[in-house]
This record gives structure tokens, sequence and C-alpha cells, in this order.
């Protein structure tokens, strides 16, 4: 399943995390099995590393394409930084 996660957006990543979290819930209160419980606990965790995974590459620095280098003015050639 967490191949099937990488390709859906994030939006859809959480709404599917908090119905898979509703749904452990009410296996927990409603006595399911343990299997039961275990693999929604097993959902509801792959979704949560799925939505922090993609969190974190949209605000980690070096996913940011456009970023420059240390002491590079933005646009200008490599090698010409600080001129």
């Amino acid at each position: 399943m967490n191949q099937e996660l990488h390709h859906i957006d994030l939006e859809s990543l959480v709404r599917m995390h908090q119905t898979a979290s509703f749904r452990l819930q009410a296996a927990l209160l409603n006595g399911a099995t343990w299997q039961e419980v275990q693999d929604q606990r097993e959902l509801v965790t792959e979704l949560s590393i799925a939505i922090q995974r993609r969190r974190s590459r949209r605000t980690h620095p070096a996913a940011n394409s456009g970023r420059s280098a240390p002491n590079q003015q933005p646009g200008a050639p490599t090698g010409e930084a600080g001129a």
C-alpha cells in the first residue's frame, strides 16, 4: 500500500487519515477483534508516514529547486558567486 500512497495528493491523504483514525477509534470502542484493530492501526500508521514524508518533502531545503548555493547571487552562474 505504501507505493499506492505515494501518488495521492496531500489533502486526500489527510482525509484518508482522518477516516482511518475514526474507524480505529470505533473499532476499539466497539470491541473489534485484535486483528481488525491491528489492521486499522497499520493503515493509520502508513497514512501518517505518507503525510509526514509529503510535508517534509515540500519544506525540505534540498527539495527547493530554485534555491541558490551559499554565497551565490540568485541568477548568477556557478563560479561567479559573491562577485
